[in-house]
């Protein structure tokens, strides 16, 4: 159920931009509300702590007024009992451990922290610190009640040398030992309500003990469990109450003796306070460790209590993020290949080689889509250890047991295609023993596409079960498509320079023609020229001499003579003008 009180937090942050980030993530988690009073300063927030009560404090240690753990100091000398959580760079991971170490609850890092991250810390923090308080309070009371037990131990052993120094005035020892009787019954009824209020005062240790979400474990100087809490005992998969005796390395690393860097063995060397994270699959994930020595009234160590606080979600987004980077360089790299690539091949092996490098993964290839009868896929670059797996092969993109593993269904559907586990993925049999053979556990393939189509294929191969993330996916797709376009952009730039070439051939010839047809041109109508002038001149006088003894059909030949000339003399006008122009080109 929602905690329905708002917890009230002080935020200590110089910077607007990264207040405003956090309180927007607080305002959108859920199961619990927050009132925020920011400042931007140290003596601000030391006003603030001085002028109203807060549930916790959220601080930046880098301030304008204050840096560093001396931030964390003034911050504690203001107000002791504030539970307090800091903010700090992911480059600054050791100070955040640093800070734990001066009684700060938790440390989150900027930029890598969502809203249900920030709110759980929050929320923790506050409820350790009540846990503290209230642990606090039943010790001062479990003192005061053995202080009363023994003031009740006193009376009683005084009562008894009494009673027997009575006993030789009978009388006197009769009503003195009625007297001591009647004190005796107020001493015992006192002695059981002091044990009563022990016993409460367990139960609610007990109680609290249980309901912190951390997982907590008492050892002593030998590596057997004293108590462990609900947490622990719940990942362990024990009841609390059977785990007394254990020996820890026993229950939790399942082995037989303490692991080299176990913690409470270095905490025994040195008897001192030890943090560090500490990766344990048999609990589940990732953990942040804190041992802190225990000692008795003589000083004498005598064991440890151990804090594990579960941080795999927090790794997990870490490993996640920092994939995403090597991704987005991938893809940087992959578009400045594009940029200067003029030969298909190489283009296509430097892709390979980038995904191996940047990316982490075990092979990649590139594939071409036949046409043939088979519709088989034809590998054509790769980079990575192939050790021979692409000479086994034997992948078709049609419909058949050869064509329903994730590459050929890739170039089939045109959409990303995956074998999250090849030791268990039934379409994944033909190729299963070759691909263990070299250390693959999973692949995924992004087709090749243009105009909607798929003509090939990029495949992955990865050395662990299902790690392709879906951020990952979306980045290597973007990849596989400018991988795609690099290709059709190289050919594109082949076949055009092919026929720039072409037409170079064909300029040469068309030079040459025109030289022909000028030489033609100009000889044709210099030779015709001269006989069409003596035509001319012959017309003009039979036209002159003989044009009243000609009849009306003489008359019409000749005329059809002279327009003939005429059309004949603008023919070789035409021709010396397009010899003209062809000169000039």
């Amino acid at each position: 159920m929602p905690d329905t009180q708002p917890i009230k937090i002080l935020l200590i942050e110089d910077s607007p931009s990264d207040a405003r980030l956090i309180q927007a993530d607080l305002n959108n988690a859920e199961g619990q509300t927050f009132t925020v009073t920011w400042v931007e300063r140290l003596d601000a927030a030391v006003a603030a702590l001085r002028a109203q009560h807060f549930d916790v404090g959220l601080l930046d240690m880098s301030l304008p007024d204050s840096t560093g753990l001396d931030t964390i100091k003034s911050i504690q000398h203001a107000k002791p009992d504030l539970p307090l959580v800091v903010l700090t760079g992911a480059e600054n991971e050791t100070v955040g451990l640093e800070a734990i170490r001066l009684g700060v609850q938790d440390y989150l890092t900027k930029g890598s922290t969502d809203n249900r991250l920030a709110a759980r810390s929050i929320r923790y923090a506050v409820e350790r610190k009540r846990a503290e308080e209230r642990q606090l309070h039943l010790t001062e009371a479990l003192e005061l009640h053995v202080e009363e037990i023994q003031t009740i131990n006193r009376t009683l052993s005084e009562s008894r040398r009494a009673a027997l120094n009575m006993m030789e005035d009978a009388l006197e020892a009769r009503e003195r030992a009625e007297r001591i009787s009647a004190e005796l019954a107020l001493d015992i009824e006192q002695r059981k309500k002091a044990e009563d209020a022990l016993r409460q005062s367990r139960e609610e240790w007990v109680e609290t003990f249980n309901l912190i979400p951390d997982l907590i474990a008492i050892l002593d100087n030998q590596h057997r469990i004293v108590r462990v809490n609900k947490a622990m005992a719940d990942r362990l998969g024990i009841a609390p109450e059977s785990a007394p005796g254990m020996p820890c390395y026993h229950a939790v690393h399942d082995t037989d003796g303490p692991p080299s860097n176990c913690p409470h063995a270095q905490m025994l060397i040195d008897q001192k306070f030890h943090i560090s994270e500490v990766r344990e699959p048999n609990l589940g994930g990732d953990f942040l460790v804190s041992v802190t020595p225990m000692f008795d009234a003589n000083g004498a160590l005598r064991g440890g209590v151990h804090v594990a606080r579960d941080i795999t979600e927090r790794k997990q987004r870490e490993q996640e993020l920092y994939k995403l980077n090597q991704t987005l360089k991938a893809l940087g790299k992959s578009s400045q290949v594009l940029m200067r690539a003029d030969d298909e091949a190489d283009f296509m092996a430097q892709i390979c080689r980038i995904v191996v490098e940047d990316c982490g993964y075990k092979m990649v290839w590139i594939g071409f889509a036949e046409n043939d009868e088979g519709k088989g896929v034809r590998p054509v670059a790769s980079a990575g250890f192939d050790a021979g797996y692409l000479e086994t092969l034997n992948i078709s993109w049609d419909d058949t047991i050869a064509g329903r593993g994730p590459t050929g269904t890739a170039i089939r559907t045109g959409k990303v295609s995956m074998c999250r586990n090849m030791l268990t993925d039934p379409a994944f049999e033909p190729w299963r023993e070759e691909a263990i053979k070299r250390g693959y556990a999973s692949s995924m393939v992004l087709p090749l596409m243009t105009d909607n189509k798929a003509w090939g294929a990029l495949t992955i191969y990865s050395a662990l079960p299902d790690p392709f993330s879906e951020d990952e996916v979306k980045l290597l797709a973007e990849l596989a498509n400018d991988c795609a376009y690099g290709i059709i952009a190289i050919r594109t730039r082949a076949a055009l320079n092919r026929a720039l070439e072409t037409l170079r051939k064909k300029a040469d010839e068309l030079t040459f023609a025109n030289s022909e047809l000028e030489a033609f041109s100009y000889t044709v109508a210099h030779d015709l020229r001269n006989p069409l002038h003596s035509i001319n001149a012959c017309l003009g006088l039979l036209s002159d001499d003989f044009k009243t003894n000609l009849g009306e059909i003489e008359r019409g030949a000749l005329q059809r003579v002279d327009q003939s000339v005429r059309r004949m003399a603008s023919v070789i006008t035409d021709l010396l003008v397009l010899s003209k122009i062809a000169g000039q080109q």
